[in-house]
């Protein structure tokens, strides 16, 4: 936020089972949705203030971290009320993690879709006092939107069906980038194809509950 001073920011989280269709634009209807509601630090992270408030127990000791993973699905509403007195004030958003929907009193004023770029948003505001809300969508549920490419698969999960043959297999060793890309210069050369298989195990139950969850196994061919 350029030229506007500090706000007092909060947050309210849900799972993906029971806000996927709860569009909250203003701040009474967040507070009034039964949704969990709790300090925020902005700039600032979840999982820290959820420790803050004794939600979620130190991440930094033992095998904690392992408790993050219940936060994959959650949908995070971050809000807040600032005081307004000159139009030319605008909302410069960084590190947003990651898609998002941007609300200036009830009303859509922009989006983000990856947390390296900055934004910067010109609402219209009114004198006074104005909501913004910051509607964060899980990134584990909304990249299965997207059909990675098979490049990114191949690597982790080493198949016999990969390895270069012949002159080409002394140069290089097994498990490498390298390989791989020889290995389809290979192919390339023989006509032989080449596939490049992985496992996909969704990590929490409401992952699993999700309609691509009969998404166990991907096979991606790659034919030269």
């Amino acid at each position: 936020m350029e030229g506007i001073p500090t706000m007092q920011w909060k947050l309210a989280y849900a799972p993906h089972s029971d806000a996927a269709g709860a569009d909250l634009r203003r701040i009474s209807e967040i507070e009034h949705s039964g949704f969990p509601c709790i300090s925020a630090s902005v700039p600032g992270n979840l999982e820290l203030d959820l420790m803050k408030a004794g939600t979620l127990p130190d991440l930094f000791f033992s095998d904690n971290v392992y408790e993050s993973q219940k936060l994959e699905t959650l949908h995070v509403w971050y809000y807040a009320v600032l005081d307004i007195d000159n139009s030319g004030q605008y909302l410069h958003f960084e590190g947003i993690d990651t898609f998002s929907d941007i609300f200036v009193n009830g009303e859509f004023v922009g989006e983000t879709d990856n947390m390296f770029l900055s934004y910067d948003l010109h609402p219209h505001w009114k004198q006074g006092q104005n909501e913004v809300i910051v509607h964060i969508r899980p990134a584990m549920l909304q990249e299965r939107m997207f059909t990675p490419p098979a490049a990114c698969f191949a690597q982790k999960y080493f198949l016999k069906s990969a390895q270069p043959k012949g002159v080409l297999s002394w140069f290089f060793p097994k498990n490498s980038l390298k390989q791989m890309i020889f290995s389809a210069i290979s192919a390339l050369l023989s006509q032989r194809p080449i596939s490049a298989s992985s496992l996909v195990c969704p990590s929490s139950p409401e992952l699993q509950k999700s309609p691509s969850a009969d998404w166990d196994f991907m096979s991606f061919p790659l034919t030269a």
